[in-house]
C-alpha cells in the first residue's frame, strides 16, 4: 500500500526548506519522510513509516 500524501499549501508561499523543517516539527516522523515539489504549491509526502503516515493523515493538520 502507497503511503503518500498530496499537500496543496494554501496560504502564503514558503521555500521547499522551511516547508520540510515544518513538517517534521509538526509531524515528528519516526523514519524519513520524503517531501517532493511537483508544481503549483503542490507536495508530495512520502513515508517509510505505515504507523507515521496513519498518525498524520488522521490527527494532524
Amino acid at each position: 500500500m502507497a503511503k503518500i500524501l498530496m499537500v496543496k499549501l494554501l496560504s502564503q508561499i514558503i521555500g521547499f526548506n522551511t516547508l520540510s523543517k515544518r513538517v517534521h516539527a509538526l509531524w515528528k516522523p519516526s523514519q524519513m519522510v520524503y517531501i517532493i515539489d511537483l508544481k503549483n504549491d503542490y507536495y508530495m509526502v512520502k513515508f517509510q513509516s505505515y504507523d507515521d503516515y496513519t498518525k498524520v493523515s488522521i490527527e494532524s493538520p
